[in-house]
């Protein structure tokens, strides 16, 4: 509810629409979600349906990745994104997400075709990340902090207001105060997305 994925949807809206060279589309940035449970091949299988190549049948992780790493150069794509990506962690034995982890992190150091990581999730997704070293050092965590009345108390009135107007709502009496606001941010939780 903090605003994650839309945040990150409206990063990619602003980037250049897709076009294509020689008749293959050129998709500079992909974004998918974590398939769970998150194995190799699953990743790389739900990878290359939004690289718009899904295959019927399932090989070897392998070649599943050797075309990943094919489709990323031939669609050009510059970034990866990967939401909900704490289900990399989640329900894994410790050979399957070491796996996972290395495979990601063989995106970035590909030598034919390296592409950055995006990878959003829950707040502990940053301790998941900070056990491997190498993807640590790779990754740079950005936060969405919670909103409070001090802060942001203004900014929720203006937006309540702004809203009223684009649905043709009359703003009810009390709909600016600093009570009103703060029993919306509790009920979301602090949470900029739900608010």
């Amino acid at each position: 509810g903090s605003g994650k994925t839309t945040a990150v949807e409206q990063l990619i809206r602003k980037h250049p629409p897709p076009q294509e060279e020689d008749n293959i589309p050129i998709a500079e940035i992909v974004s998918l979600r974590v398939p769970s449970p998150a194995t190799v091949k699953q990743v790389g299988m739900t990878l290359l349906s939004a690289l718009g190549y899904p295959m019927a049948r399932e090989p070897s992780a392998a070649i599943i990745w050797n075309n990943v790493r094919l489709r990323l150069r031939l669609r050009k794509t510059l970034f990866v994104h990967f939401d909900e990506a704490q289900d990399f962690f989640n329900n894994q034995n410790g050979r399957e997400l070491q796996a996972v982890i290395n495979t990601v992190k063989s995106l970035m150091q590909d030598t034919d075709w390296p592409v950055g990581i995006i990878l959003s999730g829950m707040p502990s997704l940053v301790d998941m990340i900070n056990e491997d070293t190498q993807l640590s050092r790779r990754l740079k965590p950005v936060y969405i902090p919670p909103v409070d009345l001090a802060t942001h108390g203004v900014d929720i009135a203006n937006m309540i207001e702004k809203f009223g107007e684009l649905s043709g709502l009359t703003p009810f009496d009390g709909h600016a105060s600093s009570e009103f606001t703060q029993r919306l941010l509790k009920a979301a939780d602090s949470q900029f997305g739900l608010t």
